[in-house]
């Protein structure tokens, strides 16, 4: 059985690995108002992203192994 530390040594290596980050993105028009097109991305090259360069995880606010 994995342990926290260790599932976070893992995923710490595979981000480094691509040169990649996990983050939260959103459409252009959401606002405090309201969020619209909420989704967990993986995106590459944290200073030059795109929103064409992510890899959409997830169209909520949690990953599950059943999103990939």
């Amino acid at each position: 059985m994995s342990t926290p530390a260790a599932f976070k040594k893992e995923l710490k290596a595979l981000l480094a690995k691509y040169d990649a980050y996990i983050g939260f993105s959103c459409d252009e028009g959401s606002d405090t108002h309201g969020i619209s097109g909420s989704r967990i991305v993986v995106g590459f090259d944290t200073f030059h992203c795109r929103a064409k360069d992510e890899i959409i995880l997830a169209h909520e606010y949690y990953v599950s192994k059943e999103d990939l």
